[in-house]
């Protein structure tokens, strides 16, 4: 029997829907299972990760790790040559728009990071096997995330300014604790503040990805 809701994460970002979807990788995607097939990559484009524990909540929310995740972020991407484009904590789950011009580094990246995190946030010295005995709400055993990241190739411009436009939903969400249909009100402000400075002349730099 399926789990109801697990897979809405491949269908919930507004803009995906024209990307080819061999180019979707992980979470819902491969079950509880280790993934039998590479993970779709591409040295000339960026990627949307998504890390989601069921287990990161209460006192073991993300967001009460914020500054110790992102400074292994920092850590992990400046070790394997990884860009990081956009991140954000929602508390139970973690979004990055990620550039990496190597297969093995990203492979790298993504397993120090989510194991290094997974420590920080149970409490675990690196070594030590307290996992074992730990069961996730999703049923895997002596797992803190639930699935292997989910991950999509952002191949087309629309798809990188709608996965940026959402990263940004997200944490104006979780830093105001606000709705939705109010987050979006807020990044339009936002947006039209950034606009009248581009317009003066000191816009943001273009993240400037070739697709």
């Amino acid at each position: 029997m399926k789990r109801k809701g697990s897979s809405r994460q491949i269908n919930l970002f507004e803009g995906y829907e024209n990307l080819r979807k061999d180019a979707r990788f992980g979470g819902a995607l491969t079950g509880k299972n280790n993934a039998k097939e590479k993970r779709p990559f591409s040295a000339k484009h960026p990627m949307h990760i998504v890390l989601r524990s069921s287990m990161a909540v209460g006192k073991r929310s993300l967001l009460g790790w914020s500054r110790r995740i992102q400074d292994e972020l920092n850590a992990q991407a400046k070790k394997h040559f990884v860009e990081i484009k956009s991140f954000a904590n929602a508390g139970n789950h973690l979004h990055l728009i990620v550039h990496c011009t190597s297969r093995s580094g990203l492979t790298a990246f993504l397993r120090g990071f989510s194991s290094t995190v997974a420590r920080i946030v149970l409490g675990i010295k690196r070594g030590q096997s307290k996992m074992a005995g730990l069961l996730n709400p999703e049923g895997r055993n002596n797992r803190f995330w639930d699935f292997i990241p989910w991950s999509t190739i952002l191949n087309c411009y629309t798809a990188v300014r709608n996965g940026m436009k959402y990263l940004r939903l997200n944490t104006i969400e979780v830093t105001e604790r606000i709705d939705r249909m109010s987050a979006r009100e807020r990044l339009a402000k936002i947006k039209i503040f950034e606009q009248s400075r581009m317009n003066d002349g000191d816009g943001l730099m273009a993240f400037g990805f070739d697709c």
